[in-house]
């Protein structure tokens, strides 16, 4: 279940809840623990999903008001766009791209806006470089030193950082352009 949030900012975000338990029956977000805390956040909508996935890292194109996902699974990783369909409450793939049988699909984010995301392996250590519209690999390359699987990622478009997770508590910060 994809569950859009709104922070007190205005900002966007979609989580993952594994039960409709997660929600209370006024949409509060599980537990509000400090009215005065920030940020606050509001349920907007929750999406469910059609065919259940084991979703590693989520992408919500705000033009196009389509999710790019990420899912993990041996032998069953997959790359996909997904479309919100409103008035039903669910999410659809609009295209599915199989990832190589050997790769344990982990995090994505955009790399280039528009054009090129960039998406991690689990214990492989394998980086994959994705065309935006049809999420086929461009490149590959093994994954930075220090990082020894790749979890979760995400980019700082503004400074233009990559923030790369490997599960723990290290933070491994990439030049996004250089990807050094």
């Amino acid at each position: 279940m994809f569950t859009l949030l709104s922070t007190a900012a205005s900002a966007t975000l979609f989580g993952l809840a594994t039960s409709a338990n997660a929600l209370t029956s006024d949409h509060e977000y599980l537990k509000e623990t400090d009215r005065n805390s920030e940020p606050q956040l509001k349920v907007i909508d929750v999406y469910r999903r059609k065919e259940p996935t084991f979703v590693q890292g989520l992408y919500f194109d705000q033009t196009t008001r389509k999710l790019v996902e990420s899912t993990g699974l041996n032998g069953e990783s997959k790359t996909q766009w997904l479309e919100i369909v409103e008035p039903l409450g669910f999410v659809q793939p609009t295209l599915a791209v199989d990832m190589d049988v050997r790769f344990f699909g982990e995090g994505i984010c955009p790399l280039k806006e528009g054009k090129e995301f960039i998406e991690l392996t689990w214990k492989e250590g394998i980086v994959n470089i994705l065309d935006w519209n049809t999420l086929l690999v461009k490149s590959q390359f093994k994954i930075w030193s220090g990082v020894k699987e790749g979890w979760g990622i995400t980019l700082d478009d503004q400074n233009r950082i990559l923030y790369v997770s490997n599960g723990s508590s290290t933070i491994t910060k990439v030049d996004a352009d250089t990807l050094e």
